[in-house]
């Protein structure tokens, strides 16, 4: 427990270089502790640490690069992102040839970047920013140094099964994240976030791996089995290899086997956990501000500490810690709420599973193919039903102030939840609920005079508030 203190004064440190206001989670944390004097300083040192290693990579990202090797980490169709020794940088490249892990040298210039954004869309620029690029480069001259090794590998043509036309581009979308624009099935995914948060937390990659380590544990033994299990991932790696939950997956599966074969299961799995999320930190603290991190360790912690029940009770339990997560997740990135978009992982997540380890079972196996195709098919209607009948809140943007309150009260209301103290689980449950209708009722209405100027598709429209 007291490691994931730690992590958290770490954290606390890196998240006061965005906002002053997160030195409160620090403060909390020394207060909490303040009997134990040896813990405090280490609360403070991690505090400090973290926000001196955040300041240092800041600073080294405003060393102007127009020169030198780099590392594509990432790559679209008219883009890719470039990790060079001085930071990573955003280029805008259409239709380039370049793959994940080629390894460049380049020269050029660097830039400001300016993506469009509609309320309520993907905010692009903010993205990048949030991984810690601040400018985009514009290159005058590029050469491949060493070809990725996965250039050999895209010649393995791991989609070649044909699946009926309304399917196919669910399936890319699955498989390797092809999106085709052009599909208005896939654009209502999109829009709605509906494979979001499966994706975001890999829960159907860590239900397929206990899958096939359960069916592996019936003719090997309990180690051998831990260890192949993991290679049923390979396939889903390598044609998504940018994709945080595996190496989040792969990354736990062996500090588990060194913490039980080398240090005697020393440590507790919340420990290890806690040893992962710091690794990923000091690799990257920008890791913090990708929501594939919080998401996925808000819910690994969150289960952990509270320990749901088995049977009927224990599943409701899961349930309402899903919800304490997700709904304020989707409440405060979206600025909405859609109840259905939090119970449709609970669904969907087994058969992914189910789909992906069928699809490539069968996939040498062409009299098997009906396997597969026969539940994507049910995954597809599964979502177009829940489109049919969607329900959605609107609250609009949170203000710094009003997500600050927010995010402390349901931190209070988990912490409570977890210590059994029931006036703090009241007190966080009206602060949060108060926060909800006061975004949800207009009463800044009454104090303010406001113009909004509003993209409505085909032309603007101006709402006058007086």
């Amino acid at each position: 427990m007291n490691l994931l203190l730690i992590l958290l004064s770490f954290i606390s440190g890196i998240l006061l270089f965005r906002h002053p206001l997160f030195l409160l989670l620090s403060l909390s944390l020394f207060l909490i502790k303040r009997q134990d004097k040896r813990l405090v300083v280490m609360l403070f040192f991690s505090f400090a640490f973290g926000f001196g290693y955040i300041f240092i990579k800041d600073m080294i990202s405003n060393i102007k690069f127009t020169k030198g090797y780099g590392l594509i980490i990432n790559s679209g169709k008219n883009y890719f992102i470039l990790l060079t020794l001085s930071g990573k940088y955003y280029v805008n490249a259409p239709l380039h040839m370049f793959n994940v892990g080629d390894i460049i040298f380049t020269s050029g210039r660097l830039d400001t970047f300016i993506f469009k954004t509609l309320e309520g869309d993907f905010n692009y620029g903010q993205y990048l920013k949030n991984i810690g690029i601040k400018q985009a480069f514009i290159y005058t001259d590029i050469k491949v140094i060493i070809n990725s090794p996965l250039r050999i590998l895209k010649k393995i043509n791991l989609l070649s099964v044909n699946y009926p036309t309304y399917l196919n581009a669910l399936k890319n979308l699955l498989l390797a994240k092809e999106i085709n624009y052009n599909d208005n099935f896939i654009n209502e995914i999109l829009s709605y976030n509906m494979l979001f948060i499966i994706s975001l937390t890999g829960a159907h990659l860590s239900l397929l791996r206990r899958g096939a380590k359960a069916f592996l544990n019936i003719f090997l033994q309990d180690h051998i089995a831990e260890f192949i299990s993991y290679f049923t991932l390979l396939p889903l790696f390598i044609l998504q290899i940018t994709k945080f939950a595996f190496y989040r997956i792969f990354l736990t599966g062996i500090y588990k086997a060194l913490n039980k074969h080398k240090l005697k299961s020393y440590f507790s799995y919340l420990e290890v956990n806690v040893f992962v999320a710091f690794t990923f930190l000091l690799v990257d603290p920008y890791f913090l501000f990708s929501e594939a991190f919080y998401i996925a360790y808000l819910l690994i912690f969150s289960f952990i500490l509270l320990r749901p029940k088995s049977g009927i009770k224990g599943i409701r339990e899961r349930l309402i810690i899903l919800f304490i997560i997700l709904i304020p997740y989707q409440i405060l990135s979206k600025g909405s709420l859609n109840i259905f978009m939090v119970i449709l992982p609970l669904f969907l997540t087994p058969l992914y599973a189910l789909w992906y380890s069928s699809y490539f079972l069968t996939l040498p196996f062409s009299f098997l193919h009906n396997a597969p195709i026969t539940i994507l098919n049910v995954i597809y209607h599964i979502i177009s039903f829940v489109n049919k009948g969607i329900f959605i809140i609107y609250l609009g943007t949170f203000s710094i102030f009003l997500r600050t309150i927010f995010i402390i009260a349901l931190v209070i209301f988990l912490f409570s939840y977890y210590t059994k103290i029931i006036p703090f689980r009241r007190f966080a449950s009206f602060t949060l609920l108060f926060s909800l209708l006061y975004q949800l009722l207009p009463l800044e209405n009454e104090f303010m005079y406001s113009a909004y100027f509003i993209n409505v598709g085909q032309g603007d429209s101006i709402l006058f508030n007086l």
